[in-house]
């Protein structure tokens, strides 16, 4: 996860590499910058790790970096995705009618 993390911070220090909608409230962005980056040596090799500023919530983080994950997870073809949805659906299939029963009403 911290892989995910080191990705995702380093994104969002780009200009433009992310889209935020307008209607998220400032507690949101808070809550994505809940983490710092933390460099420790262990045995003279750096080791990098993530903790959390005391006192902020992560909620929106988490889903970011899950998000973040099953996008790389999934690799998707967007051309092959967008000629899919753009393509006319076949017609609904009519389905049988299902006989009701007066069992549930017995006394």
């Amino acid at each position: 996860m911290d892989t995910v993390k080191l990705q995702l911070f380093g994104r969002l220090a780009q200009a433009g590499s992310f889209r935020f909608s307008a209607d998220l409230p400032p507690v949101w962005f808070e809550q994505l910058a809940s983490e710092r980056s933390v460099v420790r040596y262990s045995r003279g090799q750096p080791t990098r790790s993530f903790i959390r500023i005391p006192g902020r919530r992560a909620e929106a983080l988490d889903c970011v970096v899950y998000a973040f994950a099953a996008r790389a997870l999934l690799n998707l073809d967007y051309d092959q995705r967008r000629a899919d949805l753009s393509t006319e659906a076949a017609p609904a299939r009519k389905r049988a009618p299902v006989p009701a029963s007066r069992w549930m009403e017995r006394r």
